[in-house]
């Protein structure tokens, strides 16, 4: 979430290289974390058209 405000701020306050710097951090980001993503929660948590109820 940190990562989208960040951009969004920079992108208001009228700082277009502040906010390329941290849309790349965003992507590096997200970048990680898709293997994570991949390896530890099963494909139907992502299937958007199934209900997902949390215990």
């Amino acid at each position: 979430m940190e990562g989208h405000i960040a951009v969004l701020d920079a992108i208001l306050s009228g700082k277009p290289e502040q906010a390329a710097l941290a849309s790349d951090k965003l992507i590096d980001f997200v970048k990680d974390m898709l293997p994570v993503l991949s390896d530890e929660l099963p494909p139907s948590v992502f299937d958007v058209r199934m209900e997902f109820n949390q215990p």
